[in-house]
């Protein structure tokens, strides 16, 4: 096969995966749940290492895995989910269940 065609072909995969999970994301973005509120609040555990992370990968100097572009992209997920969190415990039904 063409080296061209199959980067081409490689690149427009990869494009096509990232805008699906990025709409993924967008759909699934409010919580409905208390279930996926836990959910939601072990995914920002989780982002709070790899922030940590890109921050100690950025202070050694280090490229690798690209942290000085990384690092916006997890704090602005952080910020986002930490909204979502307060938006649902904003909810009257779900304050209830947290008595």
């Amino acid at each position: 096969m063409n080296t061209h065609l199959l980067s081409f072909t490689k690149k427009t995969a990869t494009l096509l995966l990232l805008t699906l999970t990025f709409l993924g994301s967008l759909l699934h973005a409010e919580i409905n749940s208390m279930e996926e509120a836990v959910n939601k609040a072990g995914r920002q555990r989780i982002l709070t290492q790899k922030m940590l992370k890109e921050y100690a990968l950025i202070g050694m100097g280090s490229n690798y895995a690209n942290p000085q572009e990384a690092l916006p992209k997890s704090v602005q997920l952080f910020d986002t989910q930490l909204q979502e969190l307060h938006s649902y415990i904003k909810d009257p039904a779900a304050s209830k269940s947290l008595k």
